[in-house]
């Protein structure tokens, strides 16, 4: 029997395997009791801060629910503290209480050294490295330049964006300059997890959505190429995430992940031969998981019937698994995708 951890390297890299890998954005949270569990008295930060628990944590999806990868328990936040950033994180997202909008905050920022300054997200790679062993893979990951640029202009999300998108186009030498400032932060804190076990590493740019494509292009694109050229030196596989941008998905194939994950808004047949890339991850609507198993069986079918099989394929949500999602459903959808793709 082929390792699971195999299965999900070789997709990525657009190689047959013998069943299409499967693992969930946000398959370690609140719909597990586990995790409420061990959330009950502690906040969300100091979960992700203990080594030990953040590694129970990113691990036990897959001895619950056979996932083929594990992700790192963490918060995309998580660097911004050490670059000078406070905040908070509640049920409505992180609260950033320093927000960046002139350049002396800019000219505040501090380097990070991510094994010194973020060392307890390094050793709970490590610890889930050794407990997973073949199982699953590891995966690291860390916010876009482009996601933590809009929590940190921001200091509270609204959907509009319209304080970021104001500064971006009114403060063009310091949007570079933070820009700049943030694509070298996420590179060395992929690096350093990358270096301390991760097996692939991928970058959320959750609220890319939210641009046209000329702004995506013009303000965005530039330093994700840089970033992950700078990436692929550790020769570990990227993903890349975004959601709501059906839009300007040729653009998303020039990035330079190697793994290009897509929503629910199109057909991923369709998504693929437009992006272009080699690897593609998705793309299951998660609120479908809360409806019967025989809704998730018909669309989960849909969605491999369109690929049809092609090497690259990653099963996994177009979002992250809602809290009110079944633990059954998730186990039952794993099953689904391994016997119908030959494991």
């Amino acid at each position: 029997m082929v390792k699971k951890k195999d299965a999900f390297l070789r997709a990525c890299a657009g190689k047959e395997a013998e069943h299409t890998p499967v693992w969930f954005m946000r398959q370690a949270g609140r719909y597990l009791p586990q995790y409420r569990a061990m959330r009950k008295g502690r906040s969300m930060v100091d979960m992700y801060k203990d080594p030990r628990i953040s590694s129970t944590i990113t691990t036990l999806p897959v001895r619950l629910l056979g996932v083929d990868a594990a992700i790192l328990f963490a918060d995309i936040m998580t660097p911004l503290e050490a670059m000078g950033f406070s905040f908070s994180i509640g049920a409505g997202g992180p609260v950033v209480k320093n927000p960046l909008r002139d350049a002396a905050g800019l000219e505040a920022l501090r380097s990070i050294d991510p094994s010194d300054d973020t060392g307890y997200v390094m050793e709970s790679i490590r610890l889930s490295k050794k407990s997973l062993g073949d199982a699953a893979a590891m995966i690291g990951f860390s916010g876009a330049p482009f996601t933590l640029a809009s929590y940190i202009v921001e200091g509270t999300l609204t959907r509009d964006l319209l304080t970021l998108k104001r500064f971006m186009h009114s403060e063009t030498e310091l949007w570079a300059g933070l820009m700049t400032a943030l694509t070298r932060l996420v590179s060395s804190y992929a690096m350093a997890q990358v270096a301390s076990g991760a097996d692939a590493i991928q970058i959320f740019d959750s609220w890319a959505g939210a641009l046209g494509p000329e702004d995506y292009e013009e303000y965005v694109m530039p330093y994700l190429g840089r970033l992950f050229k700078e990436l692929h030196r550790s020769g570990a596989p990227t993903i890349y995430f975004s959601t709501g941008t059906s839009g300007m998905l040729d653009l998303l194939g020039e990035v330079g992940a190697d793994v290009i994950s897509v929503d629910w808004r199109m057909d991923i047949a369709e998504a693929w031969s437009r992006i272009g890339c080699t690897s593609i991850q998705g793309n299951l609507d998660p609120t479908l998981m809360l409806c019967d198993f025989g809704t998730i069986r018909k669309r989960s079918m849909k969605i491999l019937n369109s690929v049809a099989g092609r090497p690259g394929h990653i099963f996994n949500l177009g979002h992250g698994m809602l809290p009110a999602t079944p633990v059954g459903s998730a186990i039952r959808l794993v099953r689904l995708v391994h016997e119908a793709t030959g494991a």
